[in-house]
Order: C-alpha cells, then structure tokens, then sequence
C-alpha cells in the first residue's frame, strides 16, 4: 500500500523520504514499546500519532555558525539568546485533529499541538532552568488554546489526547 502511495502522489525524488516521513506517522506493530529512555518514548509517541489523527514533526532549537561566520539561530521561537534562555519550543510541535462540539457546528479544527519528551520518570523541579524554559513555552501555547505536555511514558500521550476529546474512550 505503501509503495503504491508513493507512486501515485510523491514525486521519485522524494520516495525516500516520503517513505521515512510515512512509516514515523503508522502505529507501531505492539501498541506501546515499554519505552525505557526519552528517544523510545518520542519514537513509540511518534508512530503513534498518525492513528490518532496527530502530525507531529521534530522541532529541533539551537544555533551555530554559518560559513559566513555569521550566527544562524532556528527552531521555533528562538529570536535570541535572551529568549531561548527564557522560553524554549518543544522537541516536537503538530496539528491534533479534534472534532468541535455542535454548538460549533461540528467543524473538525487543527490545534496546535507542542510535545516536550523526558526520560521516564522525569519530573520539573525548582531548579532546572531548561525544563523551566521549556515550561514557558507550554503555558504560552495553553493560554493560546493549543495543546502542550511533557511526556515521559507513552501512555501520557493517550490519556492527553482522550483529554482534549482527540480520540475516542475505548482506545
């Protein structure tokens, strides 16, 4: 299926990463991995997305050096060194799919969605300055109407999505 896709909608120079961006967005063959660190938990959260009606896409944040010397900063939000300090963007930013409710005329609508993935177990303490900053950005993109967690085990994506009605109870 999938390679016939590939054939009729994306041009053979992309096949390979059409394949990639594809295969990232299926849901994984077990459900859940047992993830053990935070690359397994964004992987396993990743496949799962696309059966849930989530996009997501890696958002890396950081700056170098361009051949010009010149200071090249990207990631979302990353204006500056002063505002990255402060506010970070998620390791991960999507669309979720949620059907509104009739008084708004049952519109399926995007919201934008902002995952920030941590080892298992992991907990936002008083002193850690990156998840502090990292914290920011969530409570910007919720006083804006979007969807925002840190995710430390797979199944804190299920239970976000059936909290903002993005799938149903019985999955």
């Amino acid at each position: 299926m999938l390679t016939e896709f590939l054939q009729l909608y994306v041009h053979p120079s992309l096949h390979k990463a059409a394949r990639e961006f594809l295969t990232t967005q299926l849901p994984s063959e077990a459900g859940s991995s047992g993830a053990t660190s935070e690359a397994a938990t964004q992987a396993d959260v990743v496949r799962q997305s696309g059966q849930y009606r989530q996009r997501l896409w890696r958002n890396n944040n950081g700056a170098c050096q361009g051949d010009t010397g010149r200071q090249i900063r990207f990631g979302l939000g990353n204006t500056s060194k002063r505002i990255n300090d402060v506010m970070k963007s998620s390791d991960y930013i999507g669309i979720t799919s949620v059907i509104v409710t009739p008084a708004m005329v049952g519109q399926t609508v995007g919201i934008f969605t902002a995952l920030e993935f941590k080892k298992p177990g992991w907990k936002l303490t008083a002193g850690d300055k990156r998840g502090s900053a990292q914290a920011a950005y969530g409570m910007m993109v919720e006083a804006a109407g979007g969807i925002f967690a840190f995710i430390s085990e797979p199944g804190q994506y299920v239970e976000l999505l059936r909290r903002y009605g993005a799938l149903p109870d019985s999955v």
